[in-house]
């Protein structure tokens, strides 16, 4: 598994070389370790968490040249020491990206790349690990908001296709389908492609969906990929209710199924396998292993069995896989693939 770090180093650098610019990290991927990702990567400032409206205020701030060090969720160096204040709280993004700012030739000619954000997913850091059932709901944009930004790609910049970037656009079940009925009366002929979590599905959303132009929908599971695998059938089956309808009105499903955490056999590997099968998905990924993310139920896991001393080393990927599946796994998904055209491994 590839680290990014070294290439995000070498970015650093030759923006210093350019230009006095001060360099600023954000993302949910160094939102997950803040102060071991500086510690790497020595931009001048960090933002953990969401950033959307302290970014901003940020730039301002140094452009005034008024003091900066109170912001949430900012990461800097103060001499030899690092410093990281408290996360602000998780809103709905209020800020529309400058889309004029990209080369759309190039989103364009690769299909759904132009991403239009619907929610802000939270992901908690604690000093311990927090399973799924845990975490906050996400925050939604107001559905006035996302549609301006949509009617703008399509009347002035001429974009067809877009992807709604959500990990979660059927959750809730209520606020999935009033958006897409927005989207329908909208009247955009925009095609769009989404991210869905199982279990929040019915025939209802899936029929609007297709008729508010979505086109293709990705599917991880089946269930919590950073959890020990307890009360398979329940998730196998939440798996399967919320693919069969997408499918059933042919928007095309792309599966990423994900083996190996605690608690897998061959048994459940072979009943998803046999799942996927049935559904016939547009394309299908196939992982032996999962990245393990830190202060996860899956990091506490990866401890106990000496794959990790502490979160921290989750910094750079550390893969978990089965031990009783290691050396049996990669080689049954690899014939696996080999019999369905569609079917990767990655």
């Amino acid at each position: 598994m590839q680290s990014f770090l070294p290439e995000i180093q070498s970015w650093i650098q030759t923006c210093r070389q350019a230009s006095q610019a001060p360099i600023v990290l954000g993302g949910p991927a160094v939102s997950l370790l803040p102060r071991e990702a500086f510690a790497a990567l020595e931009p001048d400032f960090l933002l953990a968490g969401d950033a959307s409206q302290i970014f901003p205020e940020l730039v301002e701030r140094l452009e005034r040249q008024e003091s900066w060090s109170d912001l949430p969720g900012l990461v800097y160096r103060d001499g030899a020491e690092i410093r990281g204040n408290p996360l602000g709280s998780w809103e709905a993004p209020q800020v529309s990206p400058i889309y004029d700012a990209f080369d759309l030739k190039k989103y364009k000619a690769a299909g759904y790349s132009v991403s239009v954000l619907t929610k802000m997913w939270p992901y908690i850091r604690t000093a311990g690990p927090t399973p799924m059932t845990a975490m906050p709901g996400p925050a939604a944009r107001p559905i006035s908001g996302l549609l301006a930004d949509l009617r703008d790609l399509r009347t002035r910049l001429r974009i067809q296709r877009v992807f709604l970037a959500d990990s979660g656009f059927n959750v809730p079940l209520p606020d999935a389908k009033a958006l897409c009925r927005a989207l329908h009366e909208s009247r955009l002929g925009l095609e769009w492609a989404t991210g869905l979590q199982p279990g929040s599905m019915d025939n209802e959303l899936a029929r609007l969906m297709r008729d508010a132009g979505c086109r293709m929908a990705l599917l991880a599971g089946p269930g919590p990929l950073q959890e020990p695998l307890r009360d398979f059938d329940w998730h196998l089956a939440q798996f399967a209710a919320t693919a069969e309808p997408l499918c059933a009105v042919r928007v095309r499903l792309v599966a990423t199924a994900v083996f190996g955490r605690p608690g897998e056999t061959r048994d459940t590997v072979e009943r998803t396998l046999d799942l996927l099968a049935h559904l016939k998905p547009f394309h299908v990924h196939l992982s032996a292993g999962i990245r393990i993310l830190p202060y996860t139920p899956l990091a506490e896991q990866a401890k106990a069995e000496g794959l990790i001393s502490q979160d921290a080393d989750c910094l750079y990927p550390v893969r978990y896989l089965s031990p009783d599946l290691r050396d049996w796994l990669p080689r049954r998904l690899r014939a696996a693939a080999r019999t369905h055209p569609f079917w990767y491994v990655v």
